[in-house]
């Protein structure tokens, strides 16, 4: 089964605009967006940032320790759903946990024992707490400026207007593709029913008298189309002569033949 020109055409376009969409999804809200060692971070995003799930163990020098009970990453690419949204399960997880660190947590000070803190993070290094120099080093990053979120929104929209012009691009290119497949079929049927129709085959004329009617894979030519058409009902074929009759009646009713 051939697929229409218009059906590849189709799945070309969507193929490609998908991919294009993919790299250029919606930016996500500001309040997902923080910043860790000069870094501005999409935090729903970025596989590099994980939700943590700990109890407050203590607090020194700005740096709370807790005890975690899960470390579990899932991101808007892996899952499919809007920024911000949890999907239903984790895609990689780690069930209690070593005590780890974290830093930049807001609100720290107001901490109390056994406070379950659940928040994402990224991986920064280490920390020694004074009885463990070597305890994992996590940040919740500090809010951004307006200027890098300014900035951030003005690379995103230079994103989306390059990935736009590519897709047309691509759309144009793939039109000219499937233009040109269908103009090299147009021949050879055309050369297939020319060579039918000259020898004496009624729905060959038929059908060339339609073309040259329609100008379907040849110029428009009445005259051609007559003559073809006009074998063809000589032969006998009931819609040729219906339609070189429709034809002589709309010339009959043209003003330049009155």
């Amino acid at each position: 089964m051939k697929l229409k020109p218009s059906i590849i055409l189709t799945a070309i376009i969507a193929t490609v605009g998908w991919r294009v969409l993919a790299q250029t999804k919606p930016l996500a809200t500001a309040s997902s967006f923080r910043c860790v060692n000069g870094t501005l971070y999409d935090t729903d995003a970025s596989k590099l940032w994980h939700r943590i799930n700990g109890d407050f163990k203590f607090k020194k020098n700005g740096v709370v320790v807790v005890t975690t009970f899960s470390i579990y990453q899932y991101t808007w690419e892996e899952y499919g759903g809007p920024p911000g949204m949890e999907p239903g399960r984790p895609g990689s997880r780690v069930d209690y946990g070593p005590p780890l660190a974290i830093t930049n947590l807001p609100d720290y000070k107001s901490l109390a024992a056994g406070s379950t803190i659940y928040c994402r993070l990224t991986r920064v290094g280490t920390y020694d707490d004074g009885k463990n120099p070597t305890l994992a080093l996590w940040d919740y990053g500090t809010k951004p400026t307006q200027d890098a979120l300014r900035k951030l929104k003005d690379d995103a929209d230079e994103q989306q207007k390059a990935a736009e012009k590519e897709l047309d691009e691509r759309r144009r290119a793939a039109a000219k593709v499937i233009a040109a497949k269908k103009q090299t079929e147009d021949a050879r049927v055309i050369h297939w029913l020319l060579s039918q129709a000259t020898n004496g085959s009624e729905s060959a004329q038929y059908s060339l008298g339609l073309r040259y009617l329609k100008g379907e894979g040849v110029p428009k030519d009445e005259k051609q189309s007559r003559e073809w058409l006009g074998k063809a009902a000589a032969q006998g074929s009931e819609e040729a002569a219906v339609a070189l009759s429709k034809l002589n009646q709309v010339s009959a009713d043209s003003p330049t033949t009155r």
